[in-house]
């Protein structure tokens, strides 16, 4: 049966900060640390902030704090009209993103995941992706992309044309699969109305492992503040064309789901306008899976299920998953 997962924060939450502990970890990139010799790399690892960091993590941070969250922290920033500091916001929020992926594992998680999703083919070799399924991830992480590439020891752009499109650089790649990140990702840059990888790729998957060093990311983030560089990285209310785009792409893809599973998804407010389209398109909808380990997302999608009209929608089976040790993998899936 056509699947469709849709990921929040729980999903990379193993490895990447969620909302309470934001604001001591982006504090963390404030102050020089060593890491010693690491395996994955040549020379031994440390990280010494510029000054210009220092300010703008410092400034993050504190944004976290008085208002709760990056997304209010930003959207204070977007009221008061502040349009630089809200660029500013966004391109700092991106690199601290790819700063704690550059030296942080991917969640385990995904490893399950994928190697129970990608069939290899013994006599032709080929490897392939499950094609019912599609993903949708509110997600900036690059957790996803880092984790195909671990797993078959492809590189990005081989990821991208054979498995899944995972960045916008492979726009023309024959992959049948497609990663819809519904706010973009953290490092992804536009040039006009297109959008291109290029920095993140040279500063992430095109380079050897010394290339993810922290001090490159450091570096690529002084050139995106000097350049005022326009980063795919957006807020659910942001809605300019090359994001709109992608939006309503994936609304139009996802009109025969039967069945939904959610996974680390709270459905914040500031969300509830795509969350409420995305419903109103899973119009084949038969079963969801909500796996958290609170229940308070179950509750909403039921809710969402209940304000859109689907056909037979009373019979639509709802189950809450709350051993989160692995990503659930419904049965319906090979049905």
């Amino acid at each position: 049966m056509k699947t469709l997962y849709l990921l929040g924060a729980g999903a990379s939450a193993n490895t990447i900060s969620t909302v309470p502990k934001m604001e001591d970890s982006i504090r963390s990139w404030t102050k020089s640390f060593g890491y010693g010799l690491a395996e994955r790399y040549s020379t031994p690892i440390s990280f010494s902030p510029d000054n210009i960091l220092i300010e703008k993590f410092e400034w993050l941070a504190n944004g976290v704090r008085d208002y709760g969250t990056p997304d209010i922290f930003a959207k204070s920033l977007l009221l008061s009209k502040k349009y630089q500091e809200y660029k500013i916001a966004k391109i700092t929020l991106a690199t601290y993103i790819v700063l704690e992926q550059s030296i942080k594992k991917v969640d385990k998680r995904y490893f399950g995941f994928f190697s129970a999703l990608i069939n290899f083919n013994e006599e032709s070799s080929n490897v392939t992706f499950h094609p019912e399924i599609k993903i949708a991830t509110w997600n900036y992480d690059l957790q996803i992309t880092e984790a195909l590439m671990s797993l078959t020891n492809f590189k990005e752009s081989e990821v991208n044309s054979i498995l899944l499109k995972t960045s916008d650089l492979h726009s023309n790649t024959p992959s049948k699969n497609q990663v819809y990140r519904l706010n973009g990702y953290a490092g992804a840059e536009f040039f006009g109305n297109d959008i291109l990888s290029n920095s993140l790729s040279a500063a992430y998957f095109h380079l050897p492992n010394e290339s993810r060093h922290p001090e490159k990311i450091q570096k690529l983030f002084l050139e995106w503040l000097k350049s005022e560089a326009d980063l795919n990285f957006h807020f659910a209310w942001d809605s300019h064309e090359p994001i709109k785009n992608q939006r309503e792409k994936f609304f139009a893809d996802i009109s025969d789901t039967e069945v939904l599973v959610v996974i680390g998804y709270s459905f914040p407010t500031f969300n509830r306008f795509i969350d409420s389209r995305i419903f109103s398109m899973l119009r084949k909808l038969k079963k969801a899976y909500v796996q958290d380990s609170s229940e308070q997302a179950l509750g909403r999608v039921n809710q969402l299920i209940k304000q859109n009209h689907y056909p037979g929608k009373e019979s639509i089976e709802v189950k809450h998953i709350s051993n989160v040790d692995q990503f659930y993998i419904p049965s319906e899936i090979d049905q």
